[in-house]
């Protein structure tokens, strides 16, 4: 879902899809209705839709605290879901089937981070409650992965620092990050997916 193409030198408003017992190329799903495109959000899915919040588009940059949705069973353009509660880019995102949660990020500067995680219940629509924070100083950039219980945050940026702490929240209560471990190495803009008993950071 949307992102940031390098050449043109474009935010891009593309929704694709593949299906996952299988292999192939992607297919088009339709579109981010929210004007205009934007990258580095957080995202979240239950079994029937996938939420995507926050980001940033334009140059230098404009942050945003929209929600947005789709319904997987059916193609078309994404909907409007509520906000998040403060505009922000390079959100970490974590969902169980019923809850998606937003963490972190920064707006404008680099080194300006946010420590908050927000929640929405996924089968309504309307803006983020308050879960708790991020322990360890607000991040931006950080991978999200889940299961149906937790949801972890790994690496990221704490200032202009690379971090290699893997924090955990239990998504069906609220409450403050806590410390998990650490990953190999100090990284950020790191892809995180996850089965229902273990998650790949890379």
């Amino acid at each position: 879902t949307g992102g940031y193409a390098v050449q043109p030198s474009v935010h891009v408003d593309n929704i694709d899809f593949v299906n996952i017992a299988s292999t192939g190329d992607a297919t088009t799903f339709g579109s981010i209705s929210a004007s205009p495109p934007r990258s580095t959000f957080g995202s979240g899915s239950s079994p029937t839709r996938g939420v995507f919040g926050g980001g940033y588009f334009g140059a230098p940059g404009t942050d945003v605290a929209d929600i947005e949705f789709i319904t997987f069973a059916t193609q078309g353009n994404s909907e409007t879901f509520g906000s998040l509660s403060a505009a922000r880019r390079n959100v970490g995102g974590v969902s169980s089937s019923t809850r998606a949660l937003f963490a972190g990020g920064n707006n404008g500067s680099g080194t300006s981070n946010n420590n908050t995680i927000d929640y929405v219940t996924i089968a309504t629509t309307g803006n983020t409650t308050d879960f708790g924070d991020m322990t360890g100083g607000g991040r931006n950039r950080p991978a999200g992965l889940s299961n149906s219980l937790r949801g972890c945050f790994a690496g990221g940026r704490i200032g202009g620092s690379s971090q290699d702490s893997i924090t955990f929240v239990e998504i069906a209560t609220t409450g403050d990050s806590a410390d998990f471990g650490d990953l190999t190495y100090a990284g950020f803009e790191i892809g995180g997916v996850s089965d229902a008993h273990g998650g790949l950071a890379q």
